[in-house]
C-alpha cells in the first residue's frame, strides 16, 4: 500500500495497511509527530511487515555522489555543510500545506530532505537552532533556516523556502580541511523569468525534474520492490526515517520557542 496522502493522516492510513497485513510505502514524513511515527513502526514489527518511507534525495544521483565524495574523504574532515532547497509554495487540496499543524510547514515537507541527507552521510546530529517565518508572513509563503551541530563537529545551515514565485532549485556545498565540493541545480540555466502564479492557479507542486538518468522516483519504486521481494536491504530504514522527522521536529520546536534544542 501507497500512502501519499496529507501528511497529518500518513499515520492513521498506514496503521489500517499494516493492520490488514499489507507492506507500506509511506511518503516522508513518515507521520506528522514522533509519538505517532514510533506507533508506526512498532505496529510494522509486530506485524511482520515492511515499512519503506519515500526519502528520495537518497535515489538523487547528485546528492548519492556527493555522499560519496564526503564520506571517500575527497574534501577531508567535513567542517561546514550548506544545503538549500526552494520552491514555489505547494498547492495541495485545500491548501493544507498551508496549515503548520498538518503539513509540519516548509520544515517537514522541504527541509527534512536534507537533514535526512545530513545524517545519512555525516551521523548523528547534537544540536538544532532554527527560525521560521509561517507564522509571521502572507498565505502560502515559508521560509526556515536551520543550524544544527553534527556529532562529529561539523556546522550544518539548511535553508528551506516556499518563497519562489515558481520553480524548483537545490544547491549547496561541502567544506572540509582538504577542499570543498559544491553543487547547484541552476548552473546551466542560461536566463529564467519565473512569475508568480495567479492566487487561483490550480492545484500542483513543484518537484525537480531535471534528471541526469532515470527519474530518481522510479529508481526508488524499483528499490521498494526489491526490498519486499527480499532482494535488496533498505536504503532508508524505518529507523532512519525516524531519526530524520525527530530532527525536523526538534527544529520545529527551536523555532516555536528561540531556543537551541539538544537532540
Amino acid at each position: 500500500v501507497l500512502v501519499a496522502t496529507p501528511t497529518h493522516l500518513h499515520a492513521e492510513h498506514a496503521l489500517a495497511a499494516i493492520a490488514a497485513g499489507k507492506h507500506v510505502l509511506c511518503e516522508k514524513p513518515l507521520t506528522r509527530d514522533v509519538p505517532s511515527a514510533e506507533g508506526v513502526v512498532g505496529a510494522a514489527e509486530r506485524a511482520g511487515v515492511r515499512l519503506l518511507v519515500g526519502h528520495v534525495v537518497r535515489f538523487f544521483p547528485e546528492y548519492a555522489r556527493l555522499r560519496d565524495a564526503v564520506r571517500g574523504g575527497e574534501v577531508g574532515e567535513p567542517a561546514m555543510v550548506r544545503l538549500s532547497r526552494m520552491a514555489s509554495f505547494p498547492r495541495g487540496s485545500g491548501d493544507w500545506h498551508a496549515d503548520v499543524t498538518r503539513s509540519g510547514g516548509v520544515v517537514l515537507d522541504m527541509a527534512i530532505h536534507d537533514l535526512d541527507w545530513l545524517l545519512w552521510t555525516l551521523g548523528p546530529a547534537e544540536r538544532v537552532y532554527a527560525r521560521g517565518i509561517h507564522a509571521q508572513t502572507p498565505h502560502l509563503l515559508d521560509y526556515a533556516l536551520i543550524t544544527v551541530r553534527m556529532a562529529s563537529g561539523a556546522i550544518a545551515h539548511v535553508e528551506a523556502s516556499w518563497a519562489e514565485p515558481e520553480g524548483f532549485r537545490v544547491c549547496g556545498e561541502v567544506a572540509g580541511d582538504r577542499g570543498l565540493l559544491t553543487f547547484d541545480s541552476a548552473e546551466t540555466t542560461a536566463y529564467a523569468l519565473d512569475l508568480r502564479e495567479p492566487p487561483d492557479a490550480p492545484p500542483g507542486v513543484n518537484v525537480p525534474t531535471s534528471y541526469t538518468a532515470r527519474s530518481p522516483y522510479v529508481v526508488q519504486l524499483e528499490h521498494w520492490a526489491g526490498v519486499i521481494r527480499g532482494e535488496e536491504a533498505p536504503i532508508c530504514t524505518p529507523e532512519d526515517a525516524l531519526a530524520s522527522l525527530r530532527l525536523a521536529t526538534a527544529a520545529l520546536e527551536s523555532a516555536e520557542r528561540g531556543q537551541a534544542v539538544t537532540l
